[in-house]
C-alpha cells in the first residue's frame, strides 16, 4: 500500500506522485531538473510535508530535505497571489518542528543554530494566462503605497519561483523536457482538460488514466491507485470551479452593494458587505451549509446531471433552488471562470 493515502482531505494527484516516498525517484528527478544536479540516490530525500496540519484550509503539498537543503513544493491550478505568505508559513512551522525534536532550549544557547537552506516553488498549471516563470514576493503583500513597496528593502524577505507548467500554450516549460515524470503529469491535466469538452469531467478523467501509455514513468504508480487518483481529480477540479464560481459571485454583489452603498474603501469592503448581505438568491449565502449545498450542486452539474435527477437524488434543495444556481453557474461558466 502506498504510504500516501490520497483520499485524506485535499491530498492531491501531484502529492501522490512527487510527494510520495515510495516513488522517491519522481522527487529526485525533479529536484535535478530544477537545480541542475544529477544526483542518484533517492533515499537522500527525507520527507518532513507538514501532516495534518492546514493553513488557510490547505495541507503544504510536498516538504522534503535533501543535502541541508529545505525543498517546499506547491502544485496550484488556482492563481493564489498568497503563496509567499503561505511557505513563509510552512517553513516557520518546519523549522519549529525541528528545533522540538533536536532541543526545544536550542535558542537559547550561545553557539549559532544552523538551519538548511530553503528553496521554495509553486507550479501552476491553471486555465489562466500565465508567463512560463516569474517571481513572486511577500514583499507585495505588506501594506502601503505600490511605489514605497516596490523600493523598500523589508526586514522580513521571502520570494517563491513560480512555473506554469502546463504542457501547451504560455505554458511548456524547459523544466517538462528536463523531469520526464513532471511532463507526464501535465500532460495527463492537458488531455483531461481537452476531452471535457467533449464529455463530463468524470468520463474524461476515467478514459485519461485507462489510457495512460505504457511508455510513461508514472504508469505504475498511477496503476496502483487509479481509484483513488481519479477520486482525488475529481475533487479537485470540481474545488477549483466551486472556489472560482463563489469568487465571481462574491466580486459581481459586492461590487454592486458597494456602488450602492457609497462605499470608500472600494472593492474590498464591497465583497464583505456582499458576503454579510448575500445573494437575493440566497440570502444566507454566508452560512457554511448554505456553501456546502452549492458546493454539491456545483458538481452535479459539472458532472452533466440534469435538474431532474439532482431533485430525484434526494437534495434538500427545491427544483426552483436548481433551476437558480444552475443559472448562476451556466453565467460563470460562459464568463469563462
Amino acid at each position: 500500500m502506498n504510504s500516501i493515502n490520497i483520499r485524506e482531505h485535499k491530498d492531491r494527484f501531484f502529492r501522490y506522485l512527487f510527494g510520495n516516498p515510495d516513488y522517491k525517484e519522481n522527487t529526485l528527478s525533479l529536484y535535478n531538473a530544477l537545480n541542475g544536479t544529477d544526483y542518484q540516490d533517492p533515499e537522500a530525500i527525507q520527507f518532513n510535508t507538514l501532516e495534518n496540519v492546514y493553513f488557510v484550509g490547505m495541507k503544504n503539498d510536498v516538504s522534503f530535505v535533501i543535502y541541508d537543503e529545505i525543498n517546499i513544493w506547491e502544485q496550484q491550478s488556482s492563481w493564489n497571489e498568497n503563496i509567499p505568505l503561505r511557505e513563509l508559513i510552512y517553513f516557520v512551522e518546519l523549522i519549529q518542528k525541528r528545533i522540538r525534536e533536536q532541543n526545544r532550549n536550542i535558542l537559547h544557547f550561545s553557539k549559532r543554530y544552523y538551519i538548511p537552506l530553503p528553496k521554495l516553488y509553486v507550479f501552476y498549471n491553471g486555465e489562466k494566462d500565465k508567463p512560463a516563470e516569474q517571481w513572486m514576493y511577500l514583499k507585495d503583500s505588506f501594506i502601503g503605497d505600490e511605489k514605497k513597496k516596490k523600493l523598500a528593502d523589508p526586514d522580513i524577505a521571502v520570494k517563491v519561483r513560480m512555473i506554469n507548467i502546463n504542457s501547451e500554450e504560455s505554458g511548456n516549460h524547459t523544466l517538462l523536457k528536463k523531469c520526464q515524470p513532471l511532463q507526464e503529469y501535465a500532460q495527463l491535466v492537458q488531455d483531461i482538460r481537452d476531452l471535457q469538452k467533449e464529455m463530463d469531467l468524470e468520463t474524461a478523467v476515467k478514459t485519461v488514466l485507462e489510457n495512460i501509455p505504457k511508455t510513461y514513468m508514472i504508469s505504475e504508480a498511477v496503476a496502483a491507485a487509479k481509484e483513488e487518483i481519479m477520486s482525488s481529480i475529481l475533487e479537485e477540479f470540481d474545488a477549483d470551479r466551486y472556489e472560482e464560481d463563489l469568487k465571481q459571485i462574491y466580486r459581481e454583489e459586492g461590487i454592486e452593494i458597494g456602488i450602492e452603498k457609497g462605499i470608500e474603501k472600494g472593492k474590498e469592503e464591497g465583497i464583505e458587505i456582499g458576503i454579510e448581505k448575500g445573494l437575493e438568491k440566497g440570502k444566507v449565502l454566508g452560512k457554511q451549509e448554505t456553501k456546502c449545498t452549492i458546493n454539491s450542486l456545483f458538481q452535479q452539474f459539472n458532472q452533466g446531471k440534469s435538474d431532474e435527477e439532482i431533485f430525484r437524488s434526494g437534495t434538500s434543495s427545491s427544483m426552483e433552488e436548481i433551476k437558480e444556481y444552475r443559472a448562476i453557474w451556466k453565467s460563470a461558466k460562459e464568463s469563462g471562470l
